[in-house]
This record gives structure tokens, sequence and C-alpha cells, in this order.
């Protein structure tokens, strides 16, 4: 038998989806070269959740942080089913005349209007753009609404969905004309979400969350898996799931985790006084206040609380003298407070320019603060710093335990 192959996947998005798409690719054909055998990547069509994977998130040719959204009713549809239109299309085009151009961004236009063109399933497009990003000899793209696989699935699900107790939900969906539709265990068989009888004889069968990983490992004897965060903290309790359907459990191995640093990026880094990773540990709030408390020579909440002692022992000396000063606290902290505030709100005024640096920054390291790759799209990324020739280099700059990479 051959050795079984490095295997990784992700839910289609535009685009290809966020950055963290390509690393996970790239991490399963660096594994595979290393061990002496093949790569796959799995795009999973069959994932119903069209809202996570209907937007483009980029930086504009103004430095703003901007989000494209597919808006479409998709009548439950599996995402691999749903057809191309005008309105993506449109969006697409959007993009490339809103990202800064380069000498770049007419071929990647060309590229992606190629792949995506209107009447085409989502999933077939996903997979033609794949296969020009990721030119790789020791890779193959798998589609799991292949025939082959749904057949030999439900050998594995036919079994589970039997030992469902009645009344709770079947592990796996029936496919109905492309609708991926739950399916519950009923006295006299099976049944929908609204008790309608259903026979599952009539449908593909395909696998939920849990049985697609056994599913999929059984199907390719997967060596390893090449995993996110996320994906790690599912994949390993299912241990038990793969001991009853007497499947191999692989390998699970972390994909890398990467920041990317562009020149911009590192100048401001440079002039505002931060290091990128430390930066990231503050937050932009936290970040934002060091920086005044910097630039200001002031530290806001220090004062405060130093005033706000001072005065308490004032008051209590005052009490000495007679006990209706008391009174007089509550005015007197009123005053503190307004003009801390004065200075603060001054402060701010001053250095308005440097925060919102700080922030655009920001946009890019953490947009809406969470990791870049969770959200920014490579093509934003390859448009400026290579084209495709980019993912290239990302390959030979695969390490895992690296965590920012400055471009140039």
């Amino acid at each position: 038998m051959k050795p079984g192959p490095i295997l990784t996947g992700q839910q289609i998005g535009l685009l290809s989806g966020p950055l963290y798409t390509p690393y996970k690719v790239l991490g399963a054909v660096r594994t595979a070269l290393d061990e002496g055998r093949t790569a796959v990547y799995w795009l999973e069509t069959n994932d119903a959740d069209f809202q996570e994977i209907s937007s483009i998130h980029f930086i504009d040719k103004t430095g703003q942080l901007k989000r494209l959204c597919w808006q479409k009713e998709t009548q439950g549809l599996s995402c691999g089913n749903i057809l191309v239109d005008k309105q993506l299309i449109g969006i697409l085009i959007t993009f490339f005349n809103e990202v800064i151009p380069s000498e770049y961004t007419a071929a990647l236009r060309e590229l992606t209007l190629e792949a995506y063109q209107e009447g085409r399933e989502l999933g077939a497009a996903s997979l033609e753009l794949a296969r020009a990003l990721f030119p790789f000899d020791n890779l193959r793209f798998f589609d799991p609404r292949e025939e082959e696989f749904r057949a030999f699935s439900r050998k594995i699900l036919m079994p589970l969905f039997e030992q469902t107790p009645v009344g709770t939900q079947c592990p796996g969906f029936i496919d109905d004309q492309g609708v991926r539709r739950a399916i519950f265990r009923s006295e006299g068989g099976y049944a929908l979400r609204d008790d309608f009888p259903v026979n599952i004889a009539d449908f593909p069968l395909l696998p939920n969350v849990s049985t697609r990983p056994v599913c999929q490992d059984a199907f390719f004897n997967t060596a390893a898996t090449i995993a996110g965060p996320g994906e790690m903290a599912y994949l390993a309790p299912l241990a038990d799931l793969y001991q009853q359907c007497a499947v191999n459990q692989p390998r699970l191995i972390p994909r890398m985790s990467l920041t990317l640093i562009e020149p911009w990026s590192k100048r401001q880094l440079s002039k505002l006084g931060f290091e990128a990773e430390l930066l990231l540990e503050m937050g932009l709030d936290s970040a934002s206040q060091a920086l005044l408390t910097r630039l200001g020579g002031i530290d806001h909440k220090a004062i405060e609380k130093a005033s706000a002692d001072i005065g308490q022992k004032f008051v209590e000396d005052l009490k000495g003298l007679h006990p209706d000063f008391t009174e007089i606290w509550p005015i007197v902290s009123k005053q503190i407070k307004q003009v801390l505030g004065n200075i603060r709100k001054q402060n701010k005024e001053r250095n308005a320019d440097k925060l919102v640096r700080l922030q655009k920054v920001f946009d890019r390291l953490l947009p809406y603060g969470k990791p870049q790759e969770r959200i920014l799209s490579p093509f934003y990324f390859m448009n400026l710093y290579g084209g495709t020739k980019m993912i290239r280099y990302l390959f030979e700059q695969y390490n895992p335990k690296q965590k920012f990479l400055e471009l140039s």
C-alpha cells in the first residue's frame, strides 16, 4: 500500500478565503515533501454557512480597512453548489479597482475572472483558482462531491445513522438537490427537522463536522492532517469515533500561524516606538493609551489615583475642623475629573495623526481585533508583493515556529 497523504482542508471562500488558507495548503505540501508523501487539499464544498465565506477583506488604496460582501439568497444550498452571478463578478471587479494598483493587478484580475464565470458553481470556480495558486506536483485537489467518495462514505455513515437513538439527530445529512438537510432518527426510520418522514436511501449522505474527518481519513488512509487551532480542538477528541469506525486517526500537525508585516507597517512601528509582537499583545486601546502617555508625558491613571489620594487626605484634614467639610469632596472630585478630561482631550487632539496611524497599523496586523490571517485576503498581499509568485515565496519561508514575516 502506498504511504498515506498529508491532508489539509478548508471550506471554499471568495478569492480562496482568508490568509490562513494558503498557510494550511503550503503546510501540507511542505510536510509531504519532507516525508516523501503526496499532499491533499480538501476543498469543502458541502458546508452551507454562506455568511462565513461571502466577504473579502483588504486595505484599499486610501489605506482604509474595507469589506466587500456578496449578498445572496442561497435557498439553503451548500456553498459549492451556489452559482456565480453578476453581483459577485461586480464585487471582484470592485476589489481590483479599489486595491493599490501594482504591476501584478492586471494578471490577478484576469486569473480571478477566468475562474469566477457567471453561471459556474462556486465549487468549480474555487477549484480552478486553487489549481492556479498552488501548482505543486505533489498536491492533489479534492472536492468531496465526487461520487466515489460519496459512495465510500455512505458505508461508514449508515451504521452510525442506524445506531442513532430515536428522536436525536444523526451524525450527517442528506443532499437534497444541493441542499444539505439534517436528519433525525424516528420510530419508523428517519425524518427531517419538521418530523416529515424521509427515505434516506433516495439521497446521497453527507458527513457532519465529526464524521467528515473519519470518512476522509478512511478514504485516503491519511497519514497526517495540517490543522489550525480550532480544528485541533475538535479533531483530537474524536479518537473514540475513529475506533468505533475502525479507522486509523492521523497525526495532527499545527499549521503555520504568521503575521505579515508590510514596509509601511514596519516604518510606522518604528516611528511610533512599538515592536509588532508587544503591540499585538497590548491591543489597540492599551497601545493608544501607552502612546498618549509617552507623547504627553502624563500618566492619566496615575494622576487620577494620586489626586484622589491627596483629595481624600485633604478632606479628612478639613473634617477635623468641621464635619460639614465632608460635603466639599464631591465638588472637588468632579473638578479634578474635568481638568484631567481636558488634559486628555488636548493630548489626543495634539497627537491625532499618530493615533490614526496606529489604528491603520492595527487594521493591517490585527484587523477588527482578530488575527490578520483570519481576516485579510491573500489577494491583498499578492497584489502588492509578487502576484501568484508570492505563494511560492511563502512556501520557501514556511516555518511553523515563525510568528512574523517582513515583506519587501
